[in-house]
């Protein structure tokens, strides 16, 4: 396996992460109800977007730690929050 694997695998899921957090923030703007606020939402974005960027760049950041506020905070049962905690752990535990 090429150490370029697991780096593909990880920008995939923070791509998918980052794309579900932003449906979720046109449901702020619309008739529907968002699972969280828009600034939680946003603060999600901006910090899939730094880890996504980080990947281009070789420069590491710090994962937000968003999987405290998904599990404190969400439902059980979301597949967003399966998918930015996966998104998130994934990025924390490449090599």
């Amino acid at each position: 396996m090429s150490s370029t694997q697991p780096t593909e695998s990880v920008r995939l899921k923070l791509i998918e992460a980052l794309n579900g957090v932003n449906e979720e923030l046109a449901k702020c703007c619309s008739a529907h109800t968002a699972v969280d606020s828009e600034e939680t939402l946003r603060w999600m974005a901006a910090g899939l977007a730094a880890m996504l960027a980080s990947l281009e760049t070789g420069s590491r950041v710090k994962p937000p730690g968003f999987w405290h506020v998904i599990s404190d905070g969400w439902p059980q049962a979301n597949s967003l929050g399966d998918k930015i905690v996966d998104a998130e752990l994934a990025y924390k535990r490449m090599p």
